[in-house]
This record gives C-alpha cells, structure tokens and sequence, in this order.
C-alpha cells in the first residue's frame, strides 16, 4: 500500500513542478526581456544626460512607451546600433504577450546575425529563442539551439549560467534526463548562484529525477 502511496505523491509532484513552468514561463521570459531594456534605457539615459546619442535615445523611449506593436517595428526599421537591438526585444515581449510567438522569435532571430549590435545582445537573443522553442519545438529546432548555446557557456560569458540552464531544459525535453542532472549539479556547483536560479534549478532537478525514475521503471517493464 505504501508503494501506491509513493507513487501517487511522486505523479503529484512532478505535476506540480511541471506547472510551476508551464504557468509562469511567458512571465519570466517576459520579466526578463523588460528587465533587460530597461536596465539598457538607464545606461543609455546616462549617455544621453552626457548629449550623446541624444535623438536616437528620445526616439528609442518614444517608441518603447507606444501602446502600439506596430509603431515599435516601424522604429527597428531606423533604429541604429544596440537601440535595433532594445526596441526589437520590447516588440518581441509585446508579441508574446498577445501569444503571437512566432513573429516574437522573428525579432529575437533578427538580433542574433545582426554585427551592428553589440555581442551582449545577440547573445541574449540566443538565449531568449531557446525559451521560446522549449515550449513547442521538435528536437531538430533543440539540436539547433543546442549548438548555439555551447559557446555561450564560456567562462567569460554574461549569459553563461542561463545558458546552461536552458542547456539543462532542452536535455530534460530530448528525454536525456541523466545530461539535464548532471547539468544541473554543475550549475548548483557554482560559487555565489543567484538565490531565484538556485531554487529553480534545483525544482527542475527535483522534476528530472521523478521523470527519470519513471522512464527507468517504464524500462524495466517492457
């Protein structure tokens, strides 16, 4: 009876921390998009105090406070430099607020090939189109991203440990469970990981470790 009981509470509890993903993910990419742009805005609003980069940095809040999507994309059309960048991740955060992701991951795959951008940034846009393809993309897109992401997790990277997280999620969606732990174990190894990655990173191990359970038994089965 006690075996029924566990595996009940262990299907409840990879329910549970699938949703925690599945309910929250547009709002994290999203949180994190803004939090980006804005914390770029401040800088360029220091530049701007300086007189540089005065009009594009005006035009660049102008288009960012329009209540309209396409008046944000008519501005990456003129947009020059690292504003190309901050305004078509604004718009690409607005598409996936209206569920539109597709045309979301048109801007962020823009950013990427983009030499006029500053490498920051089109690293992120990596990072922003592996969230985006984990929710609904087939394992040729994750290989893809796979490749991508590799060298982003170089020591020197900004993105490194987000890079390696998402590494983490798209082992975890090929069903490789094994990699998305021993992932995981690496990234829980870091010195100082930020507070809100460590506790999700290691619900995410909590999830592999159920599904890998799982998978195992399934094995035995057949």
């Amino acid at each position: 009876m006690s075996d029924v009981f566990n595996e009940v509470n262990e299907e409840l509890r990879q329910e549970k921390l699938q949703a925690l993903w599945n309910d929250n993910k547009y709002f994290i990419i999203g949180s994190i998009i803004l939090a980006v742009v804005f914390t770029a805005l401040f800088g360029f609003w220091k530049d701007w105090k300086q007189n540089t980069y005065t009009a594009e940095t005006t035009a660049f809040y102008t288009a960012l406070n329009t209540t309209e999507i396409e008046n944000l994309v008519d501005y990456t059309k003129i947009a020059k430099g690292d504003h190309v960048a901050l305004s078509k991740l604004s718009a690409s955060s607005l598409y996936l607020n209206k569920n539109e992701t597709s045309k979301a991951l048109d801007m962020v795959k823009s950013i990427q090939n983009d030499r006029g951008v500053s490498k920051i940034y089109r690293d992120f846009a990596i990072l922003l189109e592996s969230q985006y393809v984990l929710n609904d993309g087939d394992n040729k897109s994750l290989s893809e991203l796979e490749a991508k992401l590799i060298p982003l997790t170089n020591a020197r990277n900004a993105w490194r440990l987000s890079a390696q997280e998402s590494l983490a999620l798209i082992a975890g969606k090929q069903g490789d469970f094994t990699k998305a732990i021993s992932i995981i174990d690496r990234l829980l190894s870091t010195p100082a990981l930020p507070a809100k990655m460590n506790e999700r990173v290691k619900q995410l191990k909590a999830l592999y470790v159920v599904q890998q359970k799982s998978s195992s038994d399934n094995n035995k089965e057949k």
